[in-house]
């Protein structure tokens, strides 16, 4: 047997029946893995073979029983020998599977919606291959195989992708080489809104949803929040039977008509002298209802947000009422007015007050808060705060989050996209 084996020995006299377990390679030698009857398994290398092109080393050493009485001597036994052990015979019938039917037997479970079955058996393949890898470390295809399994699980437990390595697939076939990732989410009725969404586990990164979180969807777009709800609603419960009853719709129709027209006033006076002011953007704010900790106050966010970016541009601030308005104060107010909430920052001046800043509480998302945290990192690195360093970083880190979430669903093209970004600021600012 294997383990009787032992270097530099002639074994005379005997003889030892193998077969081989895994197809031929060829390195400096053609080599491949041979199993005796009880398992024991070795290597088993030719040396001084024909080359590939004359002699492919799958001819050379054959998938099938062997009997080796010396390195130079090989004897092959034909699969009804009757030197050949049955039980290799049943177990070669039960393997004989052909490539489409094992990828079958993969995709089977996907097709079914047997995830979680799907996926004990990349684990199961990962168990294997950790310890295949642990026996033959000097392996390279077994390191290979265990990162390339590795990935998978990466992909299908918690969504990692590497998307680069995806871009570049895409660019040589059709199909991409990635495995689906499904999200702790699930569907189920609601108490009053039919069917919903909900979370199935605390999700992160940008804030943690607790279990059976209730997930929501626009319906219409954020951007038309300066207009009347009251058509759209209408039109969304006699199309689709869905009776809308969000922040936003129910706050509307509890808003009285006079502050609603008060509003209008406002935002027509905005959109006349096509440059928002301080004065104004005050007067909107006390048009709503409620704070925007409750309810996002849409309209102030982009006309904040656009005042913030006037100020950039022409590198000026602007004084409203014994009060300066920096850039980084706009922002600020742009981003509170949807729901945020930061620590490390005084909101009455916009210049941080620690080393650190942090969002305590994330707003609505929108594509606009990308270029809103791209703004207030420009605007703070302007203003050189000494020893604040820090700070710049922390923004730098949950602008790239928001341009992970809201823009391109990823973070690997981040810099790139900086780069472009800041060009164009710096080329729409003029000198005061």
């Amino acid at each position: 047997m294997v383990k009787k084996l032992a270097l530099e020995t002639y074994h005379r006299d005997q003889y030892l029946l193998l077969r081989t377990v895994t197809p031929a390679v060829r390195w400096s030698v053609v080599i491949t893995v041979v199993e005796d009857e009880l398992g024991g398994v070795t290597t088993l290398s030719l040396y001084q073979q024909e080359s590939e092109d004359i002699r492919p080393a799958a001819e050379i050493l054959k998938k099938g029983a062997s009997q080796n009485d010396h390195p130079s001597d090989l004897i092959w036994l034909d699969k009804d020998h009757l030197k050949v052990p049955q039980s290799w015979e049943l177990a070669s019938v039960k393997r004989r599977k052909s490539t489409e039917q094992l990828i079958n037997r993969g995709n089977k479970p996907f097709k079914e919606k047997e995830y979680n079955a799907a996926l004990q058996k990349f684990k199961k393949c990962h168990t294997v291959l950790e310890v295949l890898t642990s026996k033959f470390p000097t392996s390279i295809t077994g390191k290979l195989e265990l990162e390339r399994v590795n990935a998978s699980l990466g992909e299908e437990t918690i969504g990692f992708y590497d998307f680069k390595d995806m871009h570049r697939q895409a660019k040589k076939r059709l199909l991409i080489n990635a495995t689906n990732f499904i999200g702790p989410l699930e569907v189920r009725k609601t108490r009053s809104k039919g069917k919903g969404l909900f979370t199935t586990k605390a999700v992160r990164p940008a804030q943690d949803l607790p279990k059976n979180t209730e997930l929501g969807f626009w319906y219409m777009d954020p951007k038309e929040g300066k207009r009347d709800r009251t058509p759209h609603r209408e039109r969304m419960l006699q199309q689709w039977g869905v009776n809308c009853s969000c922040t936003l719709c129910d706050t509307e129709q509890k808003t009285p008509v006079s502050k609603k027209i008060k509003r209008i006033q406002v935002l027509n006076k905005l959109s006349k002298q096509g440059v928002a002011s301080p004065e104004l953007l005050t007067k909107l704010e006390k048009t709503y209802i409620k704070p925007p900790t409750e309810v996002p106050q849409l309209d102030a966010f982009h006309s904040w947000h656009s005042l913030a970016l006037t100020g950039y541009e022409r590198n000026h601030t602007m004084d409203y009422d014994n009060e300066t308005f920096t850039t980084a104060r706009c922002i600020l107010r742009a981003l509170t007015a949807i729901g945020f909430q930061f620590s490390g920052v005084n909101l009455l001046n916009g210049k941080p007050t620690s080393d650190h800043f942090a969002v305590e509480k994330w707003g609505i998302p929108l594509r606009e808060n990308q270029p809103a945290f791209q703004t207030l990192h420009f605007a703070w690195k302007d203003e050189k705060f000494e020893g604040k360093e820090q700070v710049l970083e922390d923004v730098k880190e949950v602008w790239k989050l928001v341009y992970k979430m809201a823009i391109a669903g990823v973070d690997e093209t981040f810099e790139e996209h900086t780069g472009s970004l800041e060009e164009l600021l710096e080329g729409l600012r003029v000198s005061s």
